[in-house]
């Protein structure tokens, strides 16, 4: 607690928790991680997803059995966790229904899809870095349209990913920074520079160098 400079210690001893993985910060002070994902047979998956409500000290635990869900990213403003899941899918899960919402990014490309990072706009678009072809998608909820944009020149990445309020795209590939403009389907890059863990406040974007907090505004 950087309030009163407190540690707590949480023991996941004799709780539904084991295998603890990526973790993210949800509404009503409840922290959200990965407990892998587990085959059941037939083809289908069961994702884990854990609760901690640091209020109660209680724990959750999701099964989101055949929803492909594992890695909790990031919220919207409604509360709804969108999570990485297997080959190539998105998941939204609204907590307020217990419902779960997945798009399959793997139908844009021939070949397997792989991502790591994706954001959330102020409109909700989801917007994803699809490494393995050197890629951004976007998802648009209010019509479920999926765009595509090939980044130029670009050898590896995209890694990390961060969506302004303006609707402007930030991300690195290979040793550059990139911004994409999707209202006009135009890219900028800086050469000789990249961040990696981009975290966005309206319009100011906050990253990491090897050496160096970066702020750009």
């Amino acid at each position: 607690d950087t309030q009163t400079n407190t540690l707590y210690w949480y023991d996941f001893d004799n709780t539904v928790v084991d295998n603890v993985n990526r973790m993210t910060m949800g509404p009503n002070n409840e922290l959200f991680f990965e407990m892998g994902v587990n085959g059941i047979g037939g083809g289908a998956y069961e994702g884990n997803i854990i609760k901690l409500n640091f209020n109660t000290d209680t724990f959750t635990k999701y099964h989101l059995t055949n929803a492909h869900c594992s890695n909790p990213l990031v919220f919207d403003s409604s509360g709804n966790l969108y999570a990485e899941g297997n080959a190539g899918f998105v998941c939204k899960i609204d907590f307020s229904s217990n419902t779960v919402t997945t798009w399959d990014l793997g139908q844009t490309e021939t070949g397997g899809v792989s991502f790591d990072y994706f954001d959330i706009d102020q409109n909700n678009n989801i917007f994803a870095s699809i490494q393995t072809h050197q890629k951004i998608a976007k998802v648009d909820q209010s019509s479920n349209l999926v765009t595509v944009w090939l980044i130029p020149d670009a050898q590896e990445g995209p890694f990390d990913i961060a969506a302004d309020s303006s609707g402007n795209v930030f991300f690195q590939a290979g040793n550059k920074f990139w911004r994409l403009v999707p209202a006009t389907d135009t890219f900028t890059k800086w050469d000789n520079f990249a961040m990696q863990n981009l975290d966005m406040d309206g319009n100011t974007l906050w990253g990491f160098t090897h050496n160096a907090a970066w702020k750009l505004t």
